[in-house]
Parts: structure tokens; sequence; C-alpha cells
């Protein structure tokens, strides 16, 4: 299912969230249209010109831009194609955002130069009232593009909203097949909604928590700075990590960006957190009164930043350790802050604190060999039309996942519409673009859901074990066409239909195994972090003296781990140096997040030579206790590297290695960014200073197995794969067993 229909998915349940990120300024100058040259029919508006005089008068305002291809996921052009077509995209007015203008929808669109402008059109319609419809024009002067201007009456708007474009396209007034070629209209994904607002005052209130720090209708990661002074204690990082997670839950998709840290709030651009004691850190006692909590009472609060009433102030504090860790697991478990309300809350006792459940969507592949598409959260979906899209099913297993020989099947509940030409109409099964099977729609009458005795047209279709691969994509295309198709005969399509449903059954079969160090299973969903926060726990290792950057660095490595995960109950500590004062948690999962300062746990891998690059300037490539290269860099790069955990080798090390505690956030937030994530290979990865990444395949002799290939996995691929030398066998073996019957046939004669 590709991204804006899942966004549509989520805006029907009413749970979805719209992820964009607000530009802060216009679209660059040489795209923006003159008015005169924007023939637009808004309802409201008679002419194009008084549009565009009207919109001018308006001045310049505070607002932003949402775009449809970097904030409504509409991940390229759509394509209107046919003598009728619609798509939708789908778009949500923030609750901090007060309007003070109707929005404006610049939509940027081509179309065929076959197109008779005279009969062909275009319509817009947002929560299916129309808002403009124009012809199809000549794009004047130096555009490659037609932009059609319209105003989007505020009444209009809900709190999730659908955008409907739809065409009638015409090439000709006698013989036209609306499978014509020249039929389209291409909706470019840089078009865009403008909104013009003003941000709303922070309330003073827990119970709605996690707004207003992330607006479940805004755009854009719930961005926040860590607040306080420079020292950082470990009741400070411990209380960071359960927040972490936790923000990274709430945020899911839209992540989460933590930015440069504050020693005073009128320094802050965005929300702050100030998380420790009064006695740790000074803030929090400008903004809230502790001198009431007693040993072991923790205290929540949410306020307007006093210097900034439009961003705010969270603040999680407790007389002493225990009441800080109290106060953090109140805030960041399950159903707990939602018991919270008010400008502050006291904590004396937290119980069984587990965070939010994940809003992954689709989840990924539960382990159980089969499931259904509604255990993937993937709810009915139902196309219409010629060009029906395709239902996209997203398989997201873990990175060490390998799909058994004969273990990988789909069966698919599916129904379509009567009327259909059942000799034309057919339905198709794709696996990451590479079709395995392809079905009549032969009943005239359609099929139905339990249709029959057998509980419904089913299909079952093998999926290749050597096309299966942890981030697969399914798709099933109904091409239909009416009865009584004609091409020369003007015929509507939008009563032809086809369904997928959510009861459709996946039987996945898979071993775990993996080959590591190998920083490419990173791309699905930073295995083995992902599963690692569940299945064992995983250790951050910050500095021995961590400062507030290296506390931040913390907390988005954290957030991108709650993020990513699934598991009801994560398992994840933040300490300083070491592991932890008693030496528990050394055979974890470790993520070590290095800086300028001296860090204990990196020296000794340094020194056990461990890792391939110790990342100083007088930097030394090493391989298997030798060095391969030595030399002074001319400037030390953040890099990242991943390493066998040499007390427990089942176990893996991630390294984060930047020049500065304060570049530690980047680069953990460069996790986030699936274009870097794909370019990572081998043990090592150099981020360089142009944005590029340059993978360092370092002795593949040191890779080593992690997981177990099951015996009959093992000898299924040795068949496989030595299928000759089977048939000789089975020649050789006949041979042997017909001489041994002859031996045997003759002794017993002989003793007759």
């Amino acid at each position: 299912m590709s991204p804006r229909l899942l966004l549509l998915a989520g805006l029907t349940l009413g749970l979805g969230n719209a992820v964009a990120q607000p530009l802060k300024a216009p679209p660059p100058r040489d795209l923006e249209p003159a008015a005169s040259n924007l023939p637009v029919l808004p309802l409201a508006i008679a002419d194009a010109a008084a549009a565009g005089t009207q919109l001018a008068a308006a001045g310049q305002v505070d607002g932003a831009q949402i775009a449809f291809g970097a904030d409504l996921f509409v991940a390229s052009d759509i394509m209107l194609q046919g003598i009728t077509a619609w798509d939708v995209v789908t778009f949500t007015r923030p609750q901090r955002w007060e309007l003070n203008r109707a929005p404006v929808l610049h939509l940027r669109y081509e179309y065929s130069a076959a197109l008779d402008p005279a009969r062909s059109s275009i319509t817009v319609r947002v929560n299916d009232k129309a808002i403009a419809s124009q012809k199809v024009v000549q794009a004047k002067g130096d555009k490659l593009y037609i932009e059609l201007l319209a105003p989007i009456p505020e009444e209009m708007l809900a709190d999730y909203n659908t955008l409907t474009m739809s065409v009638v396209q015409h090439v000709t007034d006698e013989c036209e097949d609306p499978f014509d070629p020249s039929l389209w209209t291409r909706v470019r994904s840089d078009s865009y909604i403008d909104f013009g607002f003003r941000e709303k005052v922070i309330p003073a209130e827990l119970k709605s928590f996690p707004y207003p720090f992330l607006d479940p209708l805004g755009y854009g990661p719930l961005e926040l700075s860590l607040g306080g002074p420079q020292g950082v204690s470990a009741g400070q990082l411990q209380a960071l990590g359960i927040l972490g997670v936790a923000f990274g839950r709430h945020a899911a998709y839209r992540h989460v960006q933590v930015a440069a840290p504050v020693t005073d709030l009128t320094q802050a651009r965005e929300h702050v957190l100030l998380v420790g004691t009064p006695q740790e850190n000074p803030l929090i006692a400008r903004v809230v009164n502790t001198q009431a909590l007693t040993p072991g009472q923790g205290l929540i609060a949410a306020m307007p930043n006093p210097s900034n009433p439009t961003l705010g102030v969270l603040v999680v504090t407790g007389a002493d350790e225990a009441g800080l860790l109290k106060a953090a697991g109140a805030l960041a478990g399950q159903s707990r802050h939602e018991v919270l309300s008010g400008r502050e809350s006291t904590v004396g006792l937290v119980e069984e604190s587990r965070p939010p459940a994940t809003r992954q969507s689709p989840l990924p592949v539960p382990p159980a060999r089969e499931f259904t598409l509604a255990d993937l959260a993937i709810a009915d979906q139902t196309v219409r039309g010629f060009y029906a899209p395709a239902i996209k099913i997203p398989l997201k297993m873990e990175g060490d996942s390998h799909a058994r020989i004969d273990g990988a099947r789909v069966g698919i509940d599916f129904a379509y519409s009567a009327m259909l030409e059942t000799k034309l109409s057919t339905m198709e099964v794709k696996l990451n673009g590479v079709t395995l099977a392809s079905v009549s729609l032969s009943d005239p009458a359609g099929k139905q859901k339990n249709q029959g005795f057998l509980g419904g047209p089913r299909l079952w279709v093998d999926l290749p074990f050597e096309l299966v691969e942890p981030t697969s994509e399914l798709e099933v295309i109904f091409h239909l066409f009416p009865n009584n198709y004609e091409p020369c005969v003007y015929t509507t399509d939008v009563h032809i239909w086809g369904t997928v449903y959510a009861s459709t059954v996946v039987e996945m079969g898979r071993d775990h195994w993996a080959m590591l160090p190998d920083l490419s299973l990173l791309r699905h969903d930073l295995w083995p972090l992902s599963t690692a926060v569940g299945d064992g726990g995983i250790s951050i290792i910050t500095a021995d003296q961590p400062n507030i950057h290296d506390a931040g660095g913390a907390l988005q490595m954290a957030a991108e781990i709650g993020r990513v995960s699934v598991v009801d109950a994560p398992e994840l500590k933040v300490s300083a140096g070491a592991v932890s004062k008693d030496g528990s948690g050394a055979d974890d999962t470790l993520v070590l997040l290095v800086g300028d300062g001296a860090h204990s746990t990196h020296a000794s891998l340094v020194r056990d030579r461990q890792i391939a690059l110790p990342g100083d300037l007088d930097r030394a490539l090493q391989a298997q206790s030798k060095d391969l290269l030595t030399a002074k860099v001319g400037a030390a790069y953040a890099t990242i590297e991943q390493a066998l955990n040499p007390t427990n080798p089942d176990k893996t090390i991630l390294v984060l290695h930047a020049p500065s505690a304060s570049a530690l956030r980047d680069l953990a937030a460069d996790l986030q960014d699936f274009g870097r994530l794909v370019r990572m290979e081998g043990k090592a990865a150099v981020f360089g200073g142009d944005n590029s990444v340059e993978s360092i395949k370092i002795d593949e002799k040191s890779r080593r197995q992690v997981g177990v290939i099951p015996l009959s996995s093992s000898f299924q691929t040795f068949v496989r794969a030595s299928w000759p030398l089977l048939v000789l066998g089975v020649i050789l073996a006949s041979v042997v067993l017909s001489v041994l019957v002859r031996a045997w046939a003759d002794r017993r004669g002989g003793q007759a």
C-alpha cells in the first residue's frame, strides 16, 4: 500500500496524522506563475484576474506551503488517464494554526498536446465540494506547466480533508478510444497548499499530551530542545532514555528532531524539555515550584514558554533520582499520561510503565507462519475504473529473514463487480515488480466474498523464495473493462470495481540468520536494533562525563529505536562511559555515542582492535588485529561502524562517532534518512561534509553468521543447488539396490 493510500486509510479511520514539514520560505520565485497566466474559475470568484488581484491584495503573511510531494506523501506525479479519471490527496488542518486567510491551492499540472481544449477540463473538490474548474490551456512563456490557483473557503475545512482532482479528456469528437495513450493529464508533486496562519498560545495543560508538543493534525517532526546546564547526571540519562522511546512512539513516521540545547528559555526556537532534579537543572525552579516535593516524588508540568507563548516547556523532575524516574515513567507510560491533567501533576507511584503502543502502519510481519492483512493493520481495499491503481501490500520482515524454499504463498480473498467484459478483465499479482499470476474475471454476475460452498474465490499464489526480501511489496492489479465495451463508444467506468479483503492470508515460513557486520541491514527498520530492544535489550553508552550535547544525542537515538520497534515492553538503558555500574548489560546490543569526550567503552574496543575506524585525526584502519593503514587526515568526519559484541558474539555494537558531542544529534538523526541508509553497507561508513556516504568493506573474513540455518532448510538448499548430482546419486543408488536384490535372490535360490 502506497504512503498516500496509507494516509487516506488513516483519515478514514480518524486515526491518521498528516506528516509534513512546514516550509519556512515560499517556493522559488521562478516557479511562481503570474496571475494573468492562470485562468481559474473558482465558484466564489467569477474570473481569474479578479482571483489573482484578491489574493495579491491579501499581502504576505506568516504561513507554510504544504507540498504534495514533501508533505502529503505524493511520492511521484499523479497520472490521470482515460476519458474520465480522478485521484485523491488528503491533508489536515493543524490544531495549533489559527488561520488568518483562506488557504490557496496551487495545483500544477501538464497535459497531452493531443487533448481538445474545448472539450477537456479539470475540476478540483475539497471534501466533495467543488472549489475550481478550468479547461486545459496552453502554458505561456517559458512555463512548462499550468497552475490552477484556487482559494479554499475556510468553512469547507474539517480536521481531515480530501482534495479530489478529476478530469474529462477528449482528443476528438468522433471515434474515441478510452485507452488512447494521448488521453492524459499529469498533476505535479510540487503542487502545494498555501496556508496563512498564526500559532496559537500553548495551553498550560497535561491532559492533551502529547499535544501541543506534537500536534496530531500537524505537519513535520516533533521538534524540541533540551534545556539546562552543561553537566548531565546518570539519572537524567536514564530518564531521557525512557522519554525518548515514548516520544518516538508518539511521533511515529513524523519522526523526532532534537535541536541544539539551550541554557536559557529565551534562546529557544522549539519546544523545550527540562529533565532532572531542581539541583541538577536550575531552569526547572524558574518555571515550577518543587519545594513541596518529598523524597521519591516526581513532578510533571506543561506550560507556555514565558519568552514565547507559542512554544511550550515540558518539565519532568523529582525530589531525587527515584522521583525523577517516576515522573518519566508516568509521562512515558502507555495510558499513564492520560490520567494526568492541569498545569502540573505530582507522581508518587508508577508500576508496570510501558511506552505507548507502536503506531507503525502497516505493521511488520508477525512471527507466526500464517497471518492475514488485518494482522498487518491493512483494511479491505477497493479500486475502480479502467485505470484502477494497484493495491499495494507491504511485507516488512526482520533484516535477518530468509524465506524458505517451499514456505511462502498468498491466498487472496477478492471480489469484483458485475457487468464486466469477461474476455478482457483480469486480476494480476506481482511481487517486487515481477508478475507471478494472472486470472480471468470470468463471471458475468461478478464475485462476492464468501460466495459459494468453499467460502469465496480465494486465489493461492506461490511466492518464489528468491524474490522475497525483508522489505517486499505485493501488488494486486485489477484490469477492468465494462461489459459490451467498444473502442468508439463513450463509456463510463465508475461502476466497475475490484476489492481485496483484509482476510487475505499470507504464509511466510522463514529462517533467521545474517552475516555480520553488515550496515546494509539497517535499512530494514534499523535491524538489528528494532528487534534487539525486545530480545535482551539495548544499552546506549555516552561519554564518561556526558554533557547536554551527549544527552541530546542519546535522546535522539532512543527516539529512533522507539519509533521502529514494535515490542510491547522495549528494554533500553542509557548510561555514561561503561555499560553500568555493576557491569550488567555488557552482553546486550550496544550503541556507542562517541563525541570528543573520553569514552571508556569505545577506548577498550580500540585497544582490543574490535573496531576498524578509531575515528581520531591520526586515523588507523584496522582489521583482525593488524593495521591496514595509518594516516593523519585533514578533517575528522562522522562515522558509523558495526561490530560483533566480544562478550556475546550473537549481539552487535553500533558505534556512532562524531567530531564533537554537538554533532551526535545530527548523526543519530541521519538514521531517519532512508536515502543514506541504502548507501550504507559493509562494516563502516563515513559521512562526508557534502552529505555523501562512503561505505568501507574491511576483511570479509571477519564476518560471522548470527542465527541458525535449520538442517531442513540446508538440505533443501543443497538439493536445489545440486540436482544434477542428486540425479546421478539416484541412478547409482538404483544400480546398487539392483545388485543387492539380485544377490539376495541368488542366495534365496541357492538355499531352496
